[in-house]
């Protein structure tokens, strides 16, 4: 059948737009369900679509690709392909993501989501506009503007969908379209960068546990494996059985597997996100979620690796929302755009972050930090418990030493000491602390220290000079 009504098409995308940017949603299912029938009655073809969106590529509409991107560094290419990746729908609780490192700096990425919907590409081929959903994760239509900026051309293929964009000095074309092609299961995207940059990525996603990444680093994949709690479209509950898989393969040779799973030992035990590397635990992490903030905080490391993940753990981080900011940003000072995170890593809502990704908004930093500090003082009460410190005698030795019985002291105290947002917590962590003596199974809370150690432990100080106090001077 003759596509006799293409001109039309131009207009029902005008109508979703605009019915987009009104919150109309009745107007844009009834402009997209009239685009949807024109294609598969075969009223309409793929063209008119191909020239909207060159249109708006080449700056003829009010949104340009140039100015609306142009913030988004070259690192950011894999971040913004795993946050529409983990934003997708899936039916299959195992999420699977595959990385092949193909010849002449082209990249492959295959994951298996239900695939992409019509109004779906809408959004991820339109400038300046995401598909407005909150359950996701993914941000559709702005993200992946910057993918398409920062390669040099971009196939995708899922469902019936297929398009092929290039970046001609700047001014994004697209050279293929077709709405209606032979259906692909799941979403498989390639894109090509210089042999240089592709070199970069791989050996990013190679070494995730033995370095930071610039492109990509263990803590963001843990951050979006604990914001993925739905799989499916109808906001259905969390599903606890959920995991990450992400493969890295050479021209279809095998480099690493990496595996995020909820892992619980015992009911009673706290649950931690457990981070796998060839199918053994590297690190586990607890954490904890309010209102939208996250926090995550190394709790055990696997020993054969704990050279190396205790590294990467102790790197510099900024603040993250799901992915790692850029930045940090204030209207006046220094402090907070110094300020970094070190092995306890904060997530916070996207509505406090920068359009871009750069960071905090100077104008959210007060109400950011009082969240933080909310969230703190629940944290400090709930995880007490791994607050304690252990006196040892020394081997061959008549003195005693102490050190933290668990990680999750160290990183808790670390960032107490050294950050700018937690206002007054440390006296509130100090009392939180306990000390478990040689030969003891319970461990004694850091009042009763205070009140009845120094005097009980210590037997030529007498009880006058403890009670009074001159005994610590």
């Amino acid at each position: 059948m003759e596509a006799f009504r293409n001109e039309e098409i131009a207009g029902l995308l005008g109508d979703f737009y605009q019915a987009h940017a009104n919150e109309n949603r009745e107007v844009m299912e009834q402009a997209l369900m009239k685009m949807q029938n024109l294609l598969y009655t075969g009223e309409a073809d793929s063209t008119p679509f191909k020239d909207y969106f060159n249109s708006v590529f080449g700056g003829r509409t009010p949104y340009n690709a140039s100015l609306s991107v142009s913030d988004y560094p070259k690192e950011s290419i894999i971040r913004e392909l795993l946050q529409n990746t983990f934003g997708c729908y899936y039916s299959d609780p195992d999420i699977k993501v595959l990385f092949n490192f193909e010849q002449n700096g082209e990249v492959r990425l295959t994951y298996n989501e239900d695939g992409f919907t019509l109004e779906q590409i809408l959004y991820y081929l339109s400038i300046g506009r995401s598909d407005g959903d909150k359950s996701r994760e993914g941000r559709f239509g702005v993200g992946s503007k910057s993918v398409f900026m920062n390669v040099e051309w971009l196939k995708l293929r899922s469902n019936n969908f297929t398009f092929r964009i290039v970046n001609d000095a700047g001014i994004l074309k697209i050279r293929e379209l077709n709405l209606t092609a032979p259906v692909f299961k799941g979403t498989e995207i390639v894109f090509k960068v210089s042999e240089e940059e592709q070199a970069k990525i791989k050996e990013n996603l190679v070494n995730l546990t033995i370095h930071k990444g610039e492109y990509i680093n263990l803590v963001e994949f843990c951050f979006a494996f604990i914001r993925k709690k739905q799989l499916g479209r109808f906001g259905e509950e969390e599903n606890p059985n959920r995991t990450f898989n992400i493969a890295v393969m050479d021209m279809g040779k095998p480099l690493a597997v990496y595996k995020v799973i909820r892992y619980q030992k015992t009911p009673d035990d706290d649950p931690t996100v457990r981070f796998l590397q060839n199918g053994k635990s590297v690190i586990e992490f607890i954490w904890h979620e309010n209102e939208g903030f996250v926090y995550l905080i190394p709790f055990a490391v696997s020993a054969a690796k704990r050279d190396t993940i205790v590294k990467v753990l102790l790197d510099k981080y900024n603040y993250f929302s799901t992915y790692e900011l850029t930045g940090l940003i204030k209207s006046t000072g220094e402090d907070f755009i110094k300020e970094k995170l070190s092995a306890f890593f904060i997530s916070v809502p996207n509505s406090y972050i920068t359009t871009h990704r750069t960071g905090i908004r100077h104008e959210c930093e007060e109400e950011v930090s009082e969240a933080i500090n909310r969230d703190l003082k629940y944290m400090i009460d709930k995880y007490s418990r791994y607050f304690v410190i252990e006196l040892l005698k020394r081997t061959n030795s008549d003195k005693y030493y102490m050190r933290p019985k668990h990680y999750v002291f160290e990183f808790f105290s670390n960032y107490l000491t050294t950050s700018v947002m937690v206002g007054d917590l440390q006296s509130i962590f100090h009392n939180s602390i306990s000390l478990l003596l040689p030969g003891k199974t319970e461990a004694m809370p850091y009042s009763e220290v205070k009140e009845l150690g120094f005097f009980s432990m210590t037997d030529h100080v007498s009880k006058q000079e403890h009670d009074s106090g001159s005994a610590f001077t």
